[in-house]
């Protein structure tokens, strides 16, 4: 069974060229992913090594059901 919480994490190029959205099943308290360097690539900078611009932990909402 899969444990961690789902993130949803912004990387974001220094230069404001690029960023991106990444989903990340993580070990880790949204604190900790906010602080922690992830490597990515930018496809204009080449590869970086940043802490996310914004963070988020990935809800999931329950089907409903109409019976």
């Amino acid at each position: 069974m899969a444990t961690g919480k789902e993130y949803r994490v912004r990387l974001v190029c220094p230069q404001w060229d690029y960023d991106r959205w990444v989903v990340m099943r993580l070990d880790l308290t949204l604190h900790e992913v906010m602080n922690t360097f992830w490597d990515y690539h930018c496809p204009v900078h080449g590869p970086q090594h940043r802490m996310p611009f914004q963070a988020e932990e990935k809800k999931l909402f329950p089907c409903s059901s109409n019976s």
